[in-house]
């Protein structure tokens, strides 16, 4: 009975480290795009060291905020059907209202940060801030869907 205790021991400390090193690979990856992020938006916007020392800061600040908001959106909240679950339209419909005040919710944290990105940058360069950070998830998807192909491929 102890070697089959031991064998499920060591058995489950690999596979915490399996789990620990694909977590330090998906937090190292999604740094490295975060700082491609700022690369790509930086260089579209042609920031003076003033203003993207005014900008970033408040941009880090949304950034944190909208996680935090999408965090507790999350929590206890799924609204895909979930195979043999059925749900009456009372819980649709709260589901729903669910979604739509985290929605609002994001709304709201986009109007703030516009109004204090406004107060750093000139009206024009926010246009450029958001047409540059949908450029770069274009950009993004477009590589993704490129690696996928190739992948299929083999």
């Amino acid at each position: 009975m102890k070697p089959h205790l031991f064998l499920l021991l060591v058995f489950l400390s690999f596979t915490q480290v399996g789990f620990t090193q694909q977590n330090q690979e998906m937090r190292t990856r999604k740094a490295d795009l975060e700082a491609q992020k700022v690369s790509f938006i930086t260089s579209k916007l042609e920031l003076t060291p003033q203003q993207a020392q005014d900008f970033w800061p408040l941009y880090n600040a949304y950034r944190s905020e909208l996680q935090k908001l999408r965090k507790n959106g999350k929590q206890g909240f799924n609204p895909q059907r979930e195979p043999g679950k059925e749900y009456s339209d009372k819980e649709w419909d709260a589901i729903l209202k669910q979604e739509f005040a985290l929605d609002r919710e994001k709304i709201d944290l986009d109007e703030k940060y516009y109004e204090l990105y406004k107060s750093v940058l000139p009206v024009s360069k926010v246009v450029d801030f958001y047409a540059a950070e949908r450029d770069f998830k274009r950009e993004l998807l477009k590589t993704l869907r490129e690696k996928r192909g190739q992948r299929d491929m083999r």
